[in-house]
């Protein structure tokens, strides 16, 4: 896969996306995809078989594979193909058989998606005589690859040096790669945590997204309300031991050159409290003492009026 596979998805990716850049989908994507398994497994390792850490491995390192035959669309279906090529009678690198191979594109399939991906596979599986946990296998893989976003996956050099190849429509998911400094997955108190460094040119300048303007703090909001929503969905696939409960961000302002802290970190907690809540909005509905100033949103406006005022002063 490192030789033959990973390589290769964002050369040919290229030709399906309409101008888009993909931030990294190869092998460094996949090492961090495993690290963060690793870590959410930590408190149940002993728990799961080889065979289910097998499955899982082989399902981490061909979940984005099928980039190489479409693209991005439909990426998790048409792996498909890729799963009988490279693991069938062509290549015979695991020798596996058609049922395993089934059971590693199901895997695969409910990493991305809406539509309850996960929920309807097999709870319980069993396959020459090995139990296999699908459902719990498919959700460690889903928020994985989810948590596996980082400075490493953002092409930094290309947003700092040339804005012909990362178009706006593209630069907005390598902002928030090369922001994400650090990911701590803590099990002992089922929280994750997210620390982001923001400069000065994040806080002025808005980048075009979909037709509109965005500045980088409200893409932050946006993913990490999406990175919660996903810890919800794979808690209901995993026992309590590995559940995460809690999401934390902090968010720094650094001056580029000075590395001066510039405006007030901002820190906010995703997690549900009181009475539950059948739908939250956006992140503001969480943490409205951190996330608001008297009654205005700390939103990117916000931030960016602050410094401008600052800098007046």
């Amino acid at each position: 896969m490192n030789e033959k596979i990973h390589p290769e998805i964002k050369a040919v990716a290229q030709r399906f996306l309409n101008g888009e850049y993909l931030n990294n989908h190869g092998e460094r994507h996949i090492k961090d995809v495993i690290l963060r398994a690793s870590q959410l497994i930590f408190p149940i390792k002993d728990s799961l078989t080889s065979y289910e850490l097998f499955l899982l491995l082989m399902a981490i390192q061909m979940h984005d594979a099928g980039h190489i035959i479409k693209g991005r669309k439909e990426h998790a279906e048409t792996v498909k193909k890729l799963i009988n090529d490279v693991l069938g009678k062509n290549y015979q690198i695991a020798g596996l058989d058609s049922v395993e191979k089934k059971f590693i594109f199901h895997l695969i399939k409910a990493h991305s998606g809406k539509d309850d991906p996960i929920g309807i596979i097999d709870e319980n599986a069993t396959l020459f005589g090995e139990k296999v946990r699908m459902r719990m296998l498919a959700a460690i893989l889903r928020l994985a690859d989810e948590l596996a976003e980082d400075s490493l996956r953002a092409s930094t050099y290309l947003l700092e040096t040339d804005h012909e190849v990362i178009n706006e429509k593209s630069r907005i998911f390598h902002k928030y790669s090369q922001a994400l400094k650090s990911v701590s997955i803590e099990c002992e108190s089922h929280e994750i945590r997210f620390h982001f460094v923001l400069n000065d040119s994040d806080v002025r300048s808005a980048i075009e997204v979909r037709d509109c303007n965005k500045f980088l703090i409200d893409e932050v909001y946006d993913r990490t309300m999406k990175t919660w929503t996903e810890m919800i969905y794979y808690n209901r696939f995993v026992p309590e031991k590995i559940r995460m409960n809690r999401l934390s961000v902090k968010i720094e302002f650094l001056e580029e050159n000075s590395l001066e802290d510039i405006l007030p970190m901002v820190s906010y907690r995703l997690e549900e409290s009181g009475y539950p809540k059948l739908t939250y909005d956006s992140v503001y509905d969480f943490d409205k003492e951190a996330l608001y100033d008297a009654n205005q949103p700390k939103n990117g406006q916000y931030f960016n009026d602050l410094l401008m005022k600052s800098h007046y002063e």
